[in-house]
């Protein structure tokens, strides 16, 4: 596990290449055993974590896949690409369905721990929230009632309850997720909110700006627990550890930075991009032995015992590809 007392030992382990040009997002699989990485002309590739193989590469879709999701019984893989989500079978690496979205390009996906939502944001229109099952739109974030009209960035929290939505002016929308109603707006932000992540126990919410300012809220009150200064970067991206004790940022000028969450101090800054460019994508591996750092160039998993191979786990299944539709 990644620690806050060994987190000055993190050191590169592998360096994974894209199935295409660029990167566009990655996504961890809940049980740590697959990486899926997206390229910018919309290729998929699934790897095993366990053989650092790849196991698969879909045909490109041809829009990028800004942002990747696993269903929880990791029997799907979402992306949203354009003005569209794309939902693969993960088994066969083909499109299953579509869910259409506005007429804008999409940031960000999250499927509920649930299993019963999809929701999306975008870059100037309203956050989208369907049934997976149906495949029906279920409500826009923001209709009928004062929450901001746009919705960049989505996350739901762990008991499927609260949708958290960030907006193009700061604003932070928690709204409930059965029902699109809202419970409170959180104003901390100067500028866009790019990322969302609620603690693995829900009793936190991390959301990541691009006035260069990280907070940890309270969504039960609506307080601010802790703010952190990025400085004069952009910051795209904020991952928590599974045990809450550390925060990890990606920003534009191509560094990660890790935090402690209890008192913000700053623990470690990695230069993942030395030419400069931005930090694309960033995953803790769900079982807190990895932290995966995707660039324009390629993803490297870096670890604690730099050299070492994930440890092979007690049971593997492959999902079975499931029908098209």
């Amino acid at each position: 596990m990644i620690r806050r007392d060994n987190v000055d030992q993190l050191a590169p382990s592998e360096t994974l290449d894209p199935p295409g040009p660029g990167i566009g997002s990655i996504a961890w699989s809940a049980d740590s055993t697959r990486l899926a990485i997206a390229s910018d002309n919309g290729t998929i590739a699934i790897w095993d974590m366990t053989t650092l193989e790849e196991l698969r590469a879909s045909d490109p879709e041809g829009g990028i896949p800004a942002a990747m999701v696993w269903s929880p019984d990791k029997r799907s893989l979402a992306a949203v690409s354009g003005d569209e989500v794309l939902v693969y079978d993960p088994g066969r690496l083909t499109v299953s369905f579509r869910l259409q979205g506005p007429t804008d390009n999409g940031i960000r996906i999250a499927w509920s721990p649930d299993n019963r939502y999809i929701a999306a944001g975008w870059f100037n229109s309203p956050a989208v929230v369907w049934s997976p099952l149906s495949r029906n739109p279920l409500y826009t974030v923001g209709e009928g009632n004062d929450a901001p009209d746009t919705g960049v960035s989505v996350d739901f929290s762990p008991d499927s309850r609260i949708l958290a939505v960030g907006s193009v002016d700061g604003i932070v929308t928690l709204v409930d997720a059965t029902t699109g109603e809202l419970l409170r707006l959180l104003d901390g932000h100067s500028a866009e909110v790019r990322d969302l992540s609620f603690s693995p126990s829900g009793a936190s919410l991390a959301s990541a700006a691009l006035d260069g300012e990280i907070i940890i809220w309270d969504p039960a009150t609506g307080d601010i627990r802790v703010s952190l200064d990025d400085g004069d970067a952009e910051v795209y991206d904020v991952v928590w550890t599974p045990d809450e004790q550390l925060l990890a940022t990606g920003d534009s000028d191509g560094i990660v930075r890790i935090w402690s969450t209890g008192d913000g101090s700053l623990l470690r800054e990695i230069v993942a991009d030395p030419t400069g460019g931005s930090i694309n994508d960033l995953a803790w591996g769900p079982d807190g032995m990895e932290l995966a750092i995707a660039t324009g160039a390629n993803v490297t998993i870096w670890r604690v015992d730099n050299g070492s191979a994930p440890a092979e786990p007690e049971e593997e299944t492959e999902p079975e590809p499931t029908p098209e539709g």
